[in-house]
């Protein structure tokens, strides 16, 4: 089994992430050498297939973010650290008919957490107001790093995630297909 990206002389790996105008990144893989799956796959009804290949997304999904996680770093001598930013990495499954299936792995915009109480008066907010963090606010920020007075280089977290869990998340996929196939068919 083999990953190729839709650049073509990219096989083994995802190519570099496209963004969207959103930028959002979006990775696109294919996977090959499974056409014993695939033509079987035709053999059971919609339904069925789009469980099982939801099934299959959720564990390679699953497992890039867990590889995404564990290659942001928590902590910092010039920064609170909160650890809110890794807490709100998740995984959101996706169908979009005809057997299109995707999943996506980034931070959670309804994920949002109190992390003091103003003390002073400003703009919109008076003193005793809590102060909320929504991490998925500063994801680009931290993922691509920011100039201005205080710059700071990105993490690259995301990139070094799903370079990581290419391998094992293509192997899931493989795997529960095949589980699901041989239930189904048998």
């Amino acid at each position: 089994m083999e990953a190729r990206s839709d650049k073509a002389g990219t096989r083994g790996k995802a190519n570099k992430a496209s963004q969207t105008s959103k930028g959002q990144e979006v990775i696109k893989f294919k996977i090959e050498g499974v056409d014993h799956l695939t033509s079987r796959l035709a053999q059971v009804k919609e339904s069925v297939r789009n469980k099982w290949l939801r099934r299959a997304v959720d564990k390679a999904s699953r497992i890039a973010r867990k590889a995404i996680r564990g290659h942001i770093v928590t902590g910092g001598k010039n920064w609170k650290a909160t650890g809110l930013y890794k807490k709100s990495i998740a995984v959101k499954i996706k169908n979009y008919g005809e057997g299109r299936i995707i999943g996506i792995v980034g931070p959670d915009r309804s994920f949002k957490q109190i992390i003091g109480v103003r003390k002073l008066e400003g703009g919109k907010s008076g003193p005793g107001d809590p102060i909320i963090h929504r991490p998925a606010n500063i994801a680009h920020l931290v993922e691509y790093g920011h100039g201005g007075p205080s710059p700071a280089g990105g993490t690259g977290a995301f990139r070094k995630g799903w370079d990581a869990s290419a391998r094992p998340a293509l192997a899931a996929i493989r795997d529960t297909l095949e589980q699901g196939l041989v239930k189904e068919l048998h």
